[in-house]
């Protein structure tokens, strides 16, 4: 977590989770172009190098295939050395503002979500970024 001295709260994350339609929106300014981070987003070794934390799992072994219709999946492992797994299949795919997949994790109650991110131009530490927002969607009954 960044320090008081660097912290700036007009590009902190903001997010919202709506319990009746069973939704979560977070949006964060990033100091990269729109390109840079719908590559993040579909590129299989910029994923496997951010997705993820050491407190709740780590992904590996990423596939992609960024198109409609097109699946994506990776391996996971908890701390504790479980392996699971994340997949899904892409809806919509224009780059570089717009991304939505479906969403399915072996250890989740929840049958399938869907997650959409959409990257806006912004000015984020007075130089060229990108505004993301990322609405995952689907989770009636199951957001507390």
């Amino acid at each position: 977590m960044n320090d008081a001295s660097t912290f700036d709260p007009t590009t902190a994350p903001h997010v919202e989770t709506d319990t009746d339609s069973g939704t979560i929106t977070t949006t964060v300014d990033i100091a990269a172009s729109p390109e840079q981070v719908f590559a993040a987003l579909t590129d299989p070794q910029e994923l496997a190098a951010w997705w993820g934390s050491d407190d709740t799992y780590r992904t590996r072994d990423w596939r992609v295939d960024a198109r409609p219709a097109g699946e994506w999946s990776a391996r996971t492992i908890d701390p504790s050395g479980n392996a699971g797994s994340i997949h899904g299949e892409f809806v919509v795919v224009e780059a570089p503002r717009l991304l939505e997949s479906t969403w399915h994790a072996s250890w989740d109650e929840v049958t399938s979500t869907t997650v959409r991110y959409e990257l806006l131009p912004a000015i984020v530490h007075d130089a060229p970024g990108t505004r993301l927002t990322v609405t995952h969607t689907g989770f009636n009954g199951f957001v507390a």
